[in-house]
């Protein structure tokens, strides 16, 4: 994994109000990435920064002038320097400005009676910055300075895809900085949190981001500032659980990435599943067996899709957590019966399956199939759910289902999608579905829990039982 960044602070405005403390705020940001989060190459803007060398060799001004930062993300991005994988983070301490229903950064000499001639659009920044190759961009804006004509305010509201963008302040309100402590309270907060070890670390996106709501109030109140309460756009939603700093991730924070990643793959957004993998597989130090074999599997996808057609999003769920298996049904008098070697053979080609956790506790959940969410595919009219646990190797597993409005039938789905168990019938005379089995390894396993012939729909009940089998 490589990390990236680029890092701007602007203290010397032409034509606005000069700031105290946002080149600081830049060189603190610059100095943390290069020294102490081992990011390979920070790239730095701000009033007195070195000449940087530009991609044909040349010298190139870091002065924060429009010009010079618009063509440092022209040229520099034109192609991709970094991989599936990298991270590139974005850092501006300066004024900022919503104009138009758009968000602008301001360089050193922009004119304010001229912002989408002199001011570059945050829409620019994400969109040059895409184009190097790292699928993981984050951006930190300290842009809303308080300016006494409050021309800064309102800056944040874009969403920009798959960018987590993390702004100083909330879009109506402004940035301040405290004179005692030298710096402005969002930058303060924002390296204070990076900084921390242990079981209470930021290391992903949604506790960094739950620390700076807390703590950059806390720090305004104590040096008598008014409210100001950081503010988060991230797309997709799953980047909340983004590892942002890998070497203090936990455990927990890998297995919420691998829940995402498995949501995102059977879900048939692979790209988005693919990040999520290599990132599960980064932040356990290259070493995860089941990352590795699903980016394994992810590319075998894409070739197979490549040379099937037929292969691709058609088949995509037409409703989060309920889906509907395209699975082909044969007639034994008279009724349409489910072929498991079908559902065997079709998931192994493709993951259509949105699922739901399944509590291991014997909890009831109490669920329904119905029309409603057919994907409407003819072959097959019988209706599905689908779950998820995280199981150990040699547990066993107990898996209940019951209707007194249908046939229940129970698929039980090894970690790489083959079939591992089936029931449709307990007995003879309870047509009621009970799985148990024991594991025969670690991973994700998928419990389907769908109709036995075709048109049935209506109620069900379902509960699970895990334990660890005593030698």
């Amino acid at each position: 994994m490589t990390n990236w960044a680029l890092v701007i602070g602007i203290n010397e405005y032409q034509r606005l109000r000069s700031l105290n403390y946002a080149v600081q705020d830049a060189e603190a940001v610059r100095d943390f990435l290069r020294e102490e989060a081992g990011f390979e190459h920070v790239f730095y803007f701000s009033d007195n920064s070195p000449d940087e060398i530009a991609p044909d060799g040349s010298p190139q001004s870091t002065r924060p002038t429009y010009a010079n930062l618009w063509s440092f993300l022209l040229d520099f991005f034109e192609e991709p320097y970094l991989k599936a994988g990298d991270n590139f983070w974005f850092f501006f301490s300066g004024h900022g400005i919503r104009y138009r229903e758009r968000d602008f950064l301001m360089p050193c000499d922009t004119n304010s009676r001229a912002i989408e001639n002199t001011a570059i659009s945050i829409n620019y920044v994400t969109e040059r910055l895409r184009r190097c190759g790292a699928d993981n961009i984050v951006l930190f804006l300290d842009a809303c300075r308080n300016q006494r004509d409050r021309a800064g305010v309102g800056i944040g509201l874009e969403k920009h895809q798959g960018v987590i963008t993390i702004s100083s302040c909330s879009p109506k309100e402004v940035a301040y900085e405290i004179e005692e402590i030298g710096q402005g309270s969002f930058t303060y907060a924002l390296l204070e949190s990076l900084r921390i070890k242990g079981e209470g670390n930021c290391a992903t996106v949604e506790r960094l981001y739950q620390r700076l709501r807390h703590r950059v109030p806390a720090i305004n109140n104590y040096y008598n500032k008014p409210q100001q309460i950081p503010y988060a756009v991230v797309e997709p939603a799953t980047k909340y659980h983004f590892i942002v700093l890998p070497r203090y991730a936990t455990l927990k924070d890998i297995e919420t990435l691998k829940i995402d990643a498995f949501r995102a793959e059977t879900e048939n957004n692979y790209e988005l599943a693919k990040q999520l993998w290599i990132q599960v597989n980064v932040a356990a130090a290259g070493s995860d067996v089941e990352a590795i074999e699903a980016i394994q599997r992810l590319a075998e996808w894409k070739v197979r899709a490549t040379n099937s057609p037929q292969l691709t999003t058609s088949n995509k769920p037409t409703k989060p957590g309920r889906f509907k298996l395209p699975i082909i049904a044969i007639s034994i008098c008279g009724l349409a019966v489910i072929s498991v070697l079908a559902v065997k053979k079709l998931l192994q080609d493709t993951s259509i399956l949105s699922k739901h956790q399944l509590p291991l506790n014997g909890k009831v959940i109490n669920g329904l199939l119905n029309e409603d969410d057919s994907s409407g595919i003819p072959l097959d009219k019988t209706y599905s759910d689908a779950y998820i646990f995280k199981g150990i190797r040699d547990q066993s597993v107990t898996i209940e289902m019951s209707s007194q409005e249908f046939d229940p039938y129970l698929i039980l789905l090894n970690p790489n999608h083959s079939e591992l168990d089936s029931n449709d019938d307990v007995s003879p005379k309870d047509w009621n579905a009970k799985i148990v089995v024991e594991l025969p390894k670690d991973g994700y396993y998928t419990v389907v829990a769908r109709s036995s012939v075709e048109g049935e729909s209506g109620a069900y009940k379902l509960k699970a039982i895990l334990k660890r089998n005593i030698p």
